[in-house]
């Protein structure tokens, strides 16, 4: 009757402190391993008290024997139950810490509904989670921007970051191809303009070196007119003297046929006289008979002579006069044309000067010319060579636009790219960002150099830092 009761009790107190247990615990580890616990201690205070065997030791040895074999199939339950959904999770995690999101959890052990079902149910909610992450970001490794952002979790900060970078990478690209486009344009109207700007250059130059050419001609004309200029003044000047040394001449030349005038006259009274003195010779030589024949003679002959003096002085005394008035003539013009030759020696020295004030300014006209010509040369060189920059320009636009079409923000703007295609994308993008540094630093070291193309091909082997804060990044 002991026995029997405490049997009850022992059952009773099981059924109470498993209810306990199933409250406390709800049928989490804790209560599986209370109840384990439970069943252990029921069945030792019933080996104590329940003789099977007639022998004590016997009794104790069957009843040890018993509780060992309870608690081995006990371990064993609690192992199937418990330990190996621990060991399965054990190993999916192993295998997520090492990047593989490849993994599949059973049905079994996500509709367990002890804390070993809720952490696998809860690792395979963060399993999904990261392999949509990761889909999504192999999108944007593909340059696939356009899927919607609304879909990640504003709570995982994984998610947070990558809706963050997919709004940068959209905002960026988008700025990224109208800033292209942009430059294309504007580079290829600065190709046309510098090109205009160079053809009107070179004209500008060849147009110099006519203008310096036909300087150089006016420069030796004007030259020779100097030349010219000193002779005739010097001529001028000869001539001037001349005409003075000739006036002179023609003053003594009068004075003197005045003087001959003069003596002339005195001739003519000398004949008139030497008449009348022969006409009384020849009066007297006729009183004188025969004896005064001879004297009559000569006395005849010294009247023709008087007469023909007196003729012959008549004649000299008019060409005398004639030529005093022709003196008086060529005096009077040579006392004109003087001041008109120093008149005309003035202007010629006047023009001299002039020539030369004027080749003065001819040779600063012509070095003025040279220069610009040398400034309009390297203006037709600067310009070309900003023609070419701006071609270079314009295919590092359109090389960096090829590049950034890799990232398409809507489906339209969808194209299927290989894996090698990705690659080259990429290479491009690593070697445009690459080439913009090499001339940001050219840029830096000398303002004023004008920047030469940059080389296209160049290789990173160490690829592109993204370590960077948001401005940084934003920059390219």
């Amino acid at each position: 009757m002991n026995k029997a009761l405490l049997l009850i009790v022992v059952l009773v107190g099981t059924v109470v402190t498993i209810g306990l247990f199933r409250i406390l615990f709800k049928r989490g580890i804790s209560f599986i391993t209370g109840i384990f616990f439970v069943i252990l201690s029921v069945l030792v205070v019933v080996m104590l008290r329940v003789n099977i065997l007639a022998n004590e030791v016997a009794d104790r040895f069957l009843g040890l024997s018993l509780i060992i074999l309870a608690g081995i199939v006990m371990a064993y339950i609690y192992d199937q139950v418990v330990g190996k959904t621990f060991r399965e999770m054990t190993q999916k995690i192993n295998s997520l810490s090492e990047g593989n999101l490849d993994i599949t959890i059973e049905d079994k052990y996500k509709k367990l509904k002890s804390e070993a079902g809720e952490i696998t149910r809860s690792l395979d909610d963060m399993v999904q989670s990261l392999t949509k992450s990761v889909e999504l970001v192999q999108m944007v490794s593909r340059g696939e921007l356009y899927f919607d952002i609304d879909q990640l979790n504003e709570k995982s900060q994984l998610d947070s970051a990558l809706k963050e970078m997919v709004l940068k990478l959209r905002e960026m690209s988008t700025n990224i191809k109208l800033a292209a486009e942009q430059v294309g344009v504007g580079s290829r109207e600065l190709s046309t303009t510098a090109q205009t700007i160079a053809q009107g250059a070179n004209e500008q130059a060849s147009a110099a070196e006519e203008v310096a050419s036909a300087m150089e001609e006016m420069q030796a004309s004007n030259q020779q007119n100097t030349d010219n200029a000193i002779q005739t003044d010097q001529i001028a000047r000869g001539v001037a003297t001349d005409i003075q040394e000739v006036n002179t001449s023609i003053a003594e030349t009068s004075t003197a046929m005045k003087d001959i005038s003069e003596k002339i006259v005195l001739i003519n009274e000398i004949a008139e006289k030497t008449d009348i003195l022969a006409i009384n010779a020849a009066i007297e030589a006729a009183r004188a008979g025969e004896s005064g024949k001879g004297f009559a003679v000569v006395a005849a002959e010294v009247r023709d002579l008087a007469e023909h003096s007196q003729k012959a002085a008549e004649e000299i005394e008019s060409v005398t006069k004639v030529s005093m008035q022709k003196v008086e003539k060529s005096k009077d013009l040579l006392d004109k044309v003087y001041p008109e030759v120093i008149k005309t020696s003035t202007l010629v020295n006047e023009i001299s000067a002039a020539s030369k004030e004027q080749s003065n300014g001819i040779k600063e006209v012509n070095s003025g010319i040279q220069q610009l010509s040398a400034v309009v040369q390297q203006n037709s060189a600067s310009s070309e060579q900003m023609a070419a920059s701006s071609e270079e320009l314009s295919s590092q636009s359109d090389q960096l636009n090829e590049s950034i079409s890799f990232f398409k923000v809507s489906e339209d703007d969808r194209a299927e790219y290989s894996e090698g295609e990705i690659e080259k994308q990429i290479m491009k993008l690593n070697d445009l960002l690459a080439s913009k540094r090499k001339t940001k630093k050219k840029k830096t070291s000398s303002v004023k150099k004008i920047n030469q193309p940059t080389a296209r091909g160049a290789t990173l082997d160490k690829g592109v830092d993204i370590k960077m804060d948001d401005e940084d990044f934003e920059q390219y």
